[in-house]
């Protein structure tokens, strides 16, 4: 722009100086310390929007050391083209139509990127005819302020738009402002509804409310419960957190309060509070039936040993006078008395047996209970001792394979492995019958497996096997009560294991069972027993 290059000797400082007496010059010094005293930007500049005079405050605003250095220059020469422009035209309008400039707010661009934001007033400078001879302004830098301000609406939108319910009331109670949440809450729909009301006729019982804000005076603070007033009479429960705002003095301006509805908190409350009081109560009662069972365990027991023992003495006869019939009388007798004093004592026998398997029953779980260290292959040394007899009637083989030693109860352990090895070797028609103990140590358990190359089961009868007297087969084809596998599945799921079978039909079986690595407590006492 050729406005920035115009020469200061050009200006008319007749504006404001006569160059007359020495007076004249003192006002004018007395003028410029006058300005230079102000904080904010004063200058005049004449009708072609060039400098006159400026202030120090704004000639530190343009970057100068001095006033006097923007003599002749125009905002060009300091500002970003296009403030520069909009200035121009605000000032040459002024120049054309008289009319002042009040309080316009301006938007700077600094060099950096950064804006200030200035509020400009500026005025016509007329000689005594009346004539327009230049322009006379004053500006103040708003930057903070509009920071402020844009703080504020931050604030306020944030509050607006709160979940929470939240209310300003004057120091005399009434309402100042509510956000959308308390018109929700409160069952309004206009704020003009609620504005200047009191605020304790909003509450169930405004001598409640009444009382939190005496409180709030004397406290600055106050958080509690009060029963709220809906718009259409219905009540409902409120969190109130309440605080006085101050001054910078400290001096009390208003109140503010948060509500949050809790009715359908305190109804979950109330309800969890009867389900934990059910809950103690069922815990009782389960106590006192599992102390009950606990007795009737310990009676059936008692019973069932009681029975046993009765049962056994007379079987034990019959199978005794059955067999010195046979011996004494047998030539007297037909082949069918004969017949009839054989199946006599079978079915003694057979009864016997099916006692004892009822007894091993009951027993787990609360019989041989002590958890020690056992060296499976001892055990299986032990196994393949007392099964002697059985393999060689078989012509069998059983193999073990290197076994781990773990904690366990060893007479139940021992019950299981005899258990299903007998199986094994029961159910096979093989010439050679053979059984295999194998396992794998798992990061939580032991599997062990326990394989044979008997008749093999039908897969939808794997899980029938495992019943208490449950029977594939008849007693003619293999002996047994059918109580051994359902033994062994009380056993393993008393350990917290696992049990099952894998088989074809003619191409054997495999039982597999898990025993879990847990129980430090017993490993501990074990370790002491051992060491012991």
């Amino acid at each position: 722009m050729q406005l920035a290059r115009h020469s200061a000797k050009n200006i008319d400082e007749s504006v404001y100086i006569r160059r007359e007496p020495k007076e004249q010059v003192y006002e004018l010094e007395l003028l410029q310390t006058l300005m230079d005293s102000i904080p904010d930007a004063i200058y005049f500049k004449d009708t072609t929007s060039r400098f006159i005079r400026i202030n120090r405050a704004h000639a530190k605003r343009m970057g100068l050391n001095e006033p006097r250095e923007a003599i002749g220059k125009t905002d060009f020469d300091f500002y970003p083209e296009k403030f520069a422009l909009e200035t121009y035209a605000d000032e040459q309008n002024i120049v054309k139509t008289g009319k002042a400039l009040i309080g316009k707010i301006e938007k700077i661009e600094k060099p950096n990127g950064q804006f200030r934001w200035i509020s400009a007033t500026k005025v016509p400078i007329k000689d005594k005819k009346g004539n327009i001879k230049g322009v006379a302004g004053i500006s103040r830098d708003i930057t903070e302020y509009k920071k402020t301000e844009e703080e504020m609406r931050i604030k306020d939108n944030a509050i607006e738009s709160s979940i929470n319910a939240v209310g300003f009331a004057n120091l005399k109670g009434s309402i100042t402002y509510v956000n959308r949440s308390f018109l929700e809450m409160w069952g309004y729909q206009d704020k003009k509804e609620i504005l200047g009301k009191p605020m304790p006729s909003f509450w169930k019982t405004p001598e409640n409310a009444i009382k939190v804000m005496q409180a709030l005076m004397k406290s600055g603070g106050w958080i509690g419960e009060l029963s709220a007033l809906r718009k259409d009479g219905s009540t409902f429960d409120a969190q109130l957190s309440a605080s006085v705002i101050t001054d910078d003095h400290g001096n009390p301006i208003c109140f503010m309060a948060s509500f949050v509805d809790i009715t359908e908190g305190k109804k979950m409350f109330k309800a969890l509070k009867e389900a934990n009081s059910m809950l103690e109560w069922l815990l009782q009662n389960l106590k006192d039936v599992n102390e009950r069972l606990q007795q009737s365990n310990d009676d059936l027991e008692n019973y069932t040993y009681a029975v046993s023992h009765d049962l056994k003495a007379p079987l034990r006869a019959i199978r005794s006078f059955s067999t010195f019939l046979m011996e004494d009388y047998g030539n007297r007798l037909d082949e069918v008395g004969q017949d009839y004093l054989k199946r006599i004592a079978d079915a003694s026998s057979h009864m016997d047996h099916l006692i004892e398997d009822l007894l091993l029953l009951s027993r787990v779980g609360r019989k041989f209970m002590k958890v020690e260290k056992v060296n499976l292959n001892q055990l299986s040394s032990e196994i393949e001792a007392d099964l002697k007899p059985l393999i060689k009637v078989h012509n069998a083989e059983v193999v073990f394979n290197e076994l781990p030693t773990i904690f366990v109860q060893r007479t139940w352990m021992k019950q299981i492995l005899m258990n299903l090895i007998d199986n094994g070797l029961k159910f096979n028609k093989s010439k050679t019958p053979r059984v295999e103990v194998l396992y794998e140590e798992r990061k939580k358990d032991y599997l062990f497996k326990v394989r044979d190359n008997g008749v093999g089961i039908e897969r939808k009868y794997f899980e029938r096997i495992f019943r208490l007297f449950e029977r594939l087969h008849t007693e003619d084809e293999y002996e047994g009560t059918g109580a051994g596998l359902a033994i062994c599945k009380r056993i393993v799921e008393h350990w917290g294991g696992k049990i099952w079978v894998e088989s074809t039909p003619n191409k054997g079986s495999t039982f597999l069972f898990t025993v879990p690595k847990k129980g430090k407590t017993n490993k501990k006492k074990a370790i002491e027993n051992d060491t012991e």
